[in-house]
């Protein structure tokens, strides 16, 4: 029941406070009217300061209440007067006097020696001095000129020595003063028919054999002065013979002149019948002007097209079988069958020596037994140094192959070969080693071409891929009558041979 009785009495106090806030909000507040008040002038100003009134206290029971409005005061009538000037308010406790002036004790004693003051001189006020000109310093005076050398322009001589009289070109000795001069003994005068008889020369005998003449080198390019001296004079050095007359030091007319007809080059040996150059070369006719190309394809026994591809083959190509191909032996059989020349293709590891060249070269035309040449690897192992190029020279030499290498540098391999009696070419291009299609190797077959008309002949490398010998076939069934021939290998070597 208590409990029932504060929850009434607080719920009460509630609703209680709600609603007399509420009702606070709602109702007007009441205005109070301000009664007019009589004008009257205004107060005289006192010293004074009127209080301010005290703001009215704000009824805590009635919040949010707004204040009364003030109610406006009626302006008095007429112009007011100004007020009056209030007077000059007065602080207590302020010294407004004005301040004394400062003691001053007398001057001290001055010292000893020192110049009396004036008797009604008073106290000194001290000031700024004027300032002065800043004293300039003397002009530097003006250099003094060196004094100049004395040159004497007519030095004392030294005395000339006596000459003595006669026409004799040597003065005879001055003796020393104090010492008298040895006397010279006479000379009679020679007789003139004794001094004639000295000056006539002697009449040879008519049995006396006659002096030998002295013998006289004539070195090249030394010239005899006119007036030579008697054999009997002095000589220093020899004489000096002209510039333009002397042997050159290096011989003249090495180069080769316009007009002069060239020496007779070394003939490169060539070929002998019984080689396999000649024995498994392809017979082909061509015309003796017209520029060669031979196309060599490599055939590797990985690819899908064969010797049965070629077996109808328009014109003569050349097939360089690998060292790795499963059956090299069967695939020369094939395309010799067809007419076609095999080239053995060689290459040799990395860092061989001479002594491997003729190892490798042995063992690879042992598979191939009918290759006309050698062709070179892609890679250029053939020509790694000179010493290995020139121990493939001496070998294709002996067993009569020809040679067909990679471009490299100057082709300095190729061209000793060559030399050394082997037939051998450069290769000019390969057709297809990056995987080119028909269109750009048919633009490359044009370019070897128009290289064959300015070299005479060229060696195009080339795969059994189909983009490659379809090329090939549209490239080689245009009209080219009397403009290129394509011809096997061995005829561009053959030829080399024989330039």
């Amino acid at each position: 029941m208590a409990r029932g009785f504060l929850t009434g009495v607080i719920w009460g106090t509630v609703v209680a406070g709600i609603g007399a806030g509420t009702l606070s909000q709602l109702s007007e507040m009441p205005v109070q009217a301000v009664a007019p008040s009589e004008t009257a002038p205004y107060p005289a100003p006192t010293g004074e300061r009127p209080e301010a009134a005290a703001p009215a206290p704000q009824d805590p029971a009635k919040p949010g209440r707004l204040p009364a409005p003030e109610v406006a005061v009626d302006a008095p009538e007429g112009e007011p007067e100004a007020p009056p000037v209030p007077p000059r308010p007065v602080e207590s406790g302020v010294d407004t006097a004005p301040p004394k002036a400062p003691e001053i004790g007398a001057a001290p004693d001055a010292p000893e020696g020192a110049a009396p003051a004036d008797e009604g001189a008073g106290i000194a006020v001290a000031t700024d001095a004027p300032v002065l000109p800043v004293d300039q310093g003397q002009a530097p005076d003006a250099p003094e000129p060196e004094a100049e050398p004395d040159i004497s322009l007519d030095p004392a001589q030294p005395p000339l020595p006596p000459v003595p009289d006669g026409d004799s070109a040597l003065a005879p000795e001055i003796a020393p003063e104090g010492v008298e001069p040895a006397e010279q003994p006479e000379i009679a005068p020679a007789e003139p028919d004794r001094v004639a008889e000295a000056d006539a020369e002697p009449e040879p005998e008519p049995n006396a054999e006659p002096e030998p003449e002295p013998r006289v080198t004539v070195r090249p390019g030394v010239t005899e002065p006119e007036d030579a001296p008697a054999e009997d004079g002095v000589r220093i050095g020899r004489p000096a013979g002209s510039l333009l007359d002397r042997t050159p030091a290096v011989p003249e007319g090495r180069l080769p002149r316009i007009g002069a007809e060239e020496p007779d080059a070394e003939p490169v040996a060539e070929p002998t019948p019984d080689s396999p150059l000649l024995r498994f070369a392809a017979p082909v006719e061509v015309a003796a002007d017209v520029p060669r190309m031979a196309i060599v394809l490599v055939d590797d026994g990985t690819q899908v097209m064969g010797p049965d591809a070629f077996d109808a083959f328009p014109f003569p190509v050349s097939f360089a079988i690998t060292p790795d191909h499963p059956d090299p032996a069967g695939a020369q059989a094939a395309y010799r069958d067809m007419g076609f020349e095999v080239l053995a293709m060689a290459s040799l590891p990395a860092g061989a020596r001479p002594s491997d060249v003729e190892v490798t070269l042995s063992g690879t035309l042992a598979q191939l037994s009918e290759a006309v040449a050698v062709i070179e690897d892609p890679e250029a192992s053939l020509q790694p140094s000179k010493e290995v190029s020139d121990q493939v020279t001496s070998v294709l030499s002996e067993s009569g192959h020809g040679v067909v290498m990679m471009p490299k540098g100057l082709n300095t391999a190729q061209k000793l070969a060559l030399k050394a009696g082997v037939p051998s070419a450069t290769l000019f291009r390969d057709l297809d080693s990056e995987g080119q299609d028909s269109t750009v190797i048919r633009r490359t077959l044009d370019q070897a071409a128009f290289r064959a008309r300015q070299e005479g002949a060229v060696i195009m490398l080339g795969r059994l891929r189909p983009d490659t010998i379809s090329a090939l076939l549209l490239w080689g069934l245009q009209d080219r009558s009397g403009a290129i021939a394509l011809v096997p290998v061995s005829t561009v070597l053959i030829e080399s041979a024989g330039q």
